[in-house]
């Protein structure tokens, strides 16, 4: 995939965040979050597998522009497998398919293939590569019956799924009656408001899961570099990726997707990062996928249906 058509899919799904951002800005209640999270999962209709990080966020916003229903996806061969046919004129969506090749630097080997030489002292260099393919919703096909809306587990029970990531994390929380809510990376810990003091459970869910994503990032873990000081770069993308996995891990659970406490206050942080780079939304959705792969399988909540070639 040339590089001039994967910074155009990047500053094009980044450029429809900008807009959803700036339209909510003022809305506390209905944040884009909350918007791209309403539709679960986006998932492969053949193969039943979870879309991963940047390719999830794009179809995510795909859904809930068209307003599907149903977030199932499928390339126009795999629809036609299914005994479907793509509708005359539908327009697809294109993802980004990440994969390795390996050379071997072994002088007269000349090896070349998706896993390392595998001989004797010989060193192999991994070299990535991006593949674009195109899917279409289930909407937009025929012959394939929608299927019949899965009920959801009762709220308790997707509640006790998220009270299960807080305490499987293995995070040091401290609960204070104050509006803030932080991590700090030196202690290692994270300092929540009181549950009281949230209007909803999912408030408060939503805030955790922020707090977790940052969290994940500490050096003994996923090892992100965070940033120093509010308003550098690296902090706004950190904020980013915190948000991205509170939305990633409050759908797998299967809890409304409600914003952090602060997250008015990070919206010019956001856009910030995001106007800087294009790529940045793609480097964010991808470290959120891992955090909330981290959180997800610490607490023993099924993530092994996400495929990580489908959407790396």
């Amino acid at each position: 995939m040339s590089k001039q058509t994967t910074d155009e899919l990047f500053a094009q799904i980044t450029n429809r965040l900008i807009a959803q951002i700036e339209k909510g800005a003022g809305k506390w209640e209905k944040p884009w979050t909350t918007l791209i999270g309403e539709g679960g999962l986006a998932v492969n209709a053949k193969t039943k597998r979870a879309y991963q990080g940047f390719n999830q966020l794009v179809l995510m916003f795909t859904a809930m522009d068209a307003g599907y229903e149903v977030s199932e996806w499928a390339t126009y061969k795999q629809w036609q497998e299914l005994g479907g046919q793509v509708k005359k004129g539908e327009k697809g969506i294109v993802l980004v398919k990440w994969g390795k090749t390996y050379y071997c630097q072994e002088e007269g080997c000349g090896y070349k293939g998706r896993a390392a030489c595998g001989k004797d002292d010989h060193y192999s260099r991994a070299a990535m590569w991006a593949s674009p393919f195109t899917v279409f919703n289930i909407a937009q096909q025929e012959g394939v019956e929608l299927p019949e809306k899965a009920d959801k587990l009762p709220e308790p029970e997707r509640l006790a799924l998220a009270e299960q990531v807080i305490e499987q994390s293995g995070a040091e929380i401290r609960f204070v009656a104050q509006d803030r809510a932080y991590y700090q990376p030196v202690a290692d810990t994270i300092t929540l408001p009181k549950r009281e003091q949230f209007k909803t459970p999912q408030g408060f869910y939503g805030t955790a899961f922020h707090e977790l994503g940052h969290w994940t990032g500490h050096e003994s873990r996923l090892g992100r570099e965070i940033g120093k000081s509010f308003g550098d770069e690296k902090y706004a993308a950190e904020e980013l990726v915190a948000e991205l996995t509170a939305t990633f891990v409050s759908v797998a659970v299967g809890v409304t997707v409600e914003p952090h406490i602060e997250h008015a206050s990070y919206l010019d942080s956001w856009l910030k990062a995001l106007k800087a780079a294009p790529k940045n939304l793609y480097l964010a959705a991808r470290d959120a996928q891992r955090a909330a792969n981290f959180l997800l399988r610490k607490a023993g909540v099924q993530v092994a249906s996400m495929d990580e070639q489908i959407a790396a």
